[in-house]
């Protein structure tokens, strides 16, 4: 009796045992939800069972049970759940294959300390081979060997798992260590069993400021399940710890995270990394652009500052790509700018081949790299670089350049996000090398519109093959094409003129195609009046800057129409005048033969006289020379004007022609209102009308009138006599060069001639009325500058 009860003894305490180690243990170990369907199972429990993961999930776990069990593990399972106590039952799993598998269920209830979110969680262990030996063998003795064979199964169970398994009691001392806790924890299991975790691990610390201890210490006061990452300070080392406590004290299963949390440090680096560049670049984009060199600058600290390295330099090909020079490098260490470095590709050739790949050069060691080795010797020794970080630069997708990362010290390997960093940095760059090259463009491209737009000359652009692609205001107007008229649908040459046409396209075009330019003379043509206007042309070859592929023709062409009229002028009046000129002259020299030869004195008289005649004669030819000449050199002068005093001069520098004879003279000048104009022309244009007036005055009661009216616009100017009057046949023409209305005209014909073209320089009008022996009215109209011009 006595052997009986140690034995219901130690069968008690072995069985209290067995259901602590199997309510924790992770082999055929499975959880249900309150309704009893399954959450979890872990393999050996889908190993028992027979039935794959998918078959289990979402069931109920007594749908697996074979169907003679069913009922009776159902009712125990029910009366569990809603009377609590203990379930530990034994029943048979009928497997897909149809074989029978006898086991030993153990389950356990967890509740929070609110009472809410109940769960369950079991065991299960394969108990076929005992209930063959408890047919063998008597009851007590097979409950006997039961316990024994449990306990000894949850510690081989214990020892094959996977995570570390330790049992700390009430005291904080170790009262089991399973081999992979071993292994974890760097220890023997005989060296910490009955020793305090503080004491093992947390020597001379207060262990008490540990977040393990505050998990152990929440478990095991709240008696709640706990999880959470440990880093063990001891052994340098990262766990996922999970904390059950029992009324014993705590059970903690844990395994190492070490790689794991490297990773996520790694990933969160990364990511601090990412969101600081993706801020560096925010900082680069909104930098207002200055001088390109204030701008790079900017961009290289930033660049310097957030890739953590030395130097940092942005470097252009030349056009040739023969050279590459830096055009700013920046030194965080001294915090200084350098430039005009020069490397060239005839000392570098590989690193020049290596640049052109377009692609970027991210070395470790730089010195024994193949893409950079040829700058050891140098560069890169002499400054102490050892590994280089080269990003291309494009610019309307050509590669014209880099930004170069040199790193000074240890070995240092550039990471992806660092090179997608400097990739965006080197875009940046481009983008402000394309903007200000963009905006030197408009500059130019204003200072080229206003030189088109304000230009008088013929400017047009042409394609390759002659199409017109523009042509500016001036050219336009040049040859009576409106503004908005469409020039899309001409040539070039359907705008010279019949007569130039054969030598445009046998001659001109040939000789632009061949040397890229022709310079000459030609004619336009006046679309809707016919004229051709006669044009100075230059033309030339339009080449693509890149390719210097010709693209298309430009041509720049000046009216001389102007100066045509002016030569033809010139030739008469280069005839004319020395007729006039060698005329006189030739008098003189007559009469001073005749004055030599004979000895008169009454006819000497006679012949002074003639000679004094053809000398003021000579004189007057000699003096509208001068003041024709005067006129087409001197600019305007703007003054104001005393139009009274203007008068009275002009009477007085002709005083000569009138001396001695009665004419009479009007004058009504209205100067309210300032005027504005060029003295000395109006004195021209006063005199040469006033003389006319004289020269050809009435033989009866001469009157010569002259009244003046000024407003803010323009002055206007009458002169009228009383004199001999002109034919209307000879009107028109008397404003002509050396026309003379009458042979006997004492004058060169030159006077009103040079009175139309003061008057032209002045913007001037003049316009003429006249009878025979009636007299002739000028009216004579002139701009009021208003004020002065500086």
């Amino acid at each position: 009796m006595k052997k009986e009860q140690e034995v219901k003894g130690t069968l008690k305490s072995s069985e209290e045992r067995y259901r602590h180690f199997i309510s924790i243990s992770p082999i055929g170990f499975f959880e249900t939800d309150e309704e009893g369907c399954l959450i979890f199972a872990n393999p050996k429990f889908i190993r028992i069972s027979g039935f794959s993961r998918e078959e289990l999930m979402g069931t109920k776990w007594t749908s697996k049970i074979y169907k003679e069990d069913r009922k009776s593990i159902t009712d125990a399972w029910e009366t569990f759940i809603n009377h609590g106590g203990e379930f530990n039952q034994e029943f048979r799993f009928e497997k897909p294959n149809e074989t029978i598998e006898w086991v030993r269920g153990l389950l356990k209830e967890i509740v929070d300390k609110h009472k809410k979110n109940r769960r369950y969680i079991g065991t299960i262990s394969v108990v076929t081979e005992q209930k063959k030996t408890e047919q063998a063998l008597d009851l007590e003795k097979t409950k006997r060997l039961k316990a024994e064979h449990s306990e000894a199964v949850l510690k081989n169970t214990l020892d094959s798992i996977d995570d570390g398994f330790v049992v700390i009691n009430k005291h904080w001392k170790f009262t089991y260590v399973n081999k992979m806790a071993e292994r974890l924890l760097d220890v023997e299991q005989d060296e910490i069993i009955g020793k305090s975790i503080w004491k093992v691990y947390y020597e001379g610390l207060n262990f008490r400021d540990f977040p393990f201890y505050t998990n152990c210490i929440k478990a095991m006061n709240e008696d709640v399940t706990n999880e959470y990452e440990h880093y063990e300070i001891s052994l340098n080392r990262w766990f996922l710890a999970r904390i059950y406590p029992h009324k014993n004290g705590l059970s903690i299963y844990f395994n190492e995270i070490t790689d794991r949390k490297k990773a996520e440090l790694n990933e969160k680096e990364r990511n601090e990394k990412s969101i600081r560049f993706q801020s560096a670049l925010l900082e680069i984009s909104r930098i207002k652009y200055k001088s390109m060199d204030e701008t790079f600058r900017e961009i290289l600290k930033i660049d310097a500052k957030e890739i953590e390295t030395d130097r940092v330099s942005i470097w252009l090909f030349n056009k040739e790509k023969t050279e590459i020079i830096c055009i700013l490098l920046y030194s965080k260490e001294k915090d200084v700018f350098e430039k005009d470095i020069v490397l060239t590709a005839s000392d570098y050739p590989f690193y020049f081949k290596t640049l052109e790949k377009n692609r970027v050069i991210a070395t470790t060691n730089a010195l024994t790299d193949p893409s950079t080795n040829e700058l050891t010797s140098h560069y890169l020794i002499p400054i102490g670089i050892s590994s280089l970080m080269d990003i291309p630069i494009r610019s309307m997708g050509k590669l014209i350049g880099i930004v170069c990362h040199e790193h000074i010290g240890p070995l240092r390997e550039w990471t992806t996000e660092e090179q997608n960093f400097g990739s965006s940095v080197a875009d940046m760059v481009g983008l402000a090398i394309e903007s200000f090259e963009r905006k030197n463009a408009e500059k130019e491209m204003v200072k080229f519109e206003s030189v088109v737009k304000n230009s008088i000359d013929f400017i047009a652009i042409s394609s390759i093959q002659g199409k017109m692609l523009f042509l500016n205001e001036a050219g336009r107007k040049m040859v009576g094409l409106g503004l908005k008229e469409d020039i899309h649908s001409k040539t070039i040459v359907d705008f010279v003129t019949p007569k130039e046409l054969n030598r445009a396209l046998k001659v001109v075009l040939p000789t632009i195609k061949e040397k890229g330019f022709w310079k000459g003379e030609s004619s336009l043509l006046h679309f809707k009046t016919k004229n051709e206007i006669p044009v100075s042309v230059t033309s030339f070859v339009l080449k693509d800057p890149e390719t210097n592929v010709p693209i298309g023709h430009g041509t720049i062409q000046r009216d001389i129409s102007e100066l045509s009229r002016i030569n033809i002028e010139l030739d008469q009046f280069v005839y004319s005048a020395s007729h006039d000129l060698r005329s006189p002259l030739t008098n003189i020299l007559s009469l001073l033969y005749i004055l030599n030869t004979e000895n008169k004195e009454l006819e000497n008289k006679q012949y002074l006289d003639l000679i004094e005649k053809n000398v003021w004669k000579l004189d007057s030819v000699t003096r509208n020379i001068i003041t024709y000449s005067w006129n087409a050199k001197e600019d305007i002068k703007i003054e104001r004007l005393d139009l009274k005093a203007i008068v009275k001069e002009s009477f007085d520098n002709l005083n000569y022609l009138h001396q001695g004879i009665e004419i009479e003279i009007k004058i009504s000048i209205n100067e309210s209102i300032p005027f504005f104009s060029d003295k000395n022309r109006l004195l021209i244009i006063f005199q040469n009308l006033i003389s006319n007036a004289i020269i050809y005055r009435a033989s009866y009661n001469p009157c010569i009138s002259i009244a003046a009216k000024v407003t803010k616009e323009k002055a206007t100017i009458l002169f009228e006599d009383n004199g001999i009057g002109i034919p209307v046949i000879y009107i028109d023409k008397i404003f002509d060069m050396f026309y003379k209305a009458s042979t006997k005209s004492p004058g060169s014909g030159m006077g009103l001639y040079i009175v139309k073209e003061c008057l032209r320089k002045l913007s001037g009008k003049i316009s003429i009325y006249s009878k025979i022996e009636k007299g002739t009215t000028l009216i004579v109209k002139i701009p009021n500058e208003n004020k002065p011009k500086a």
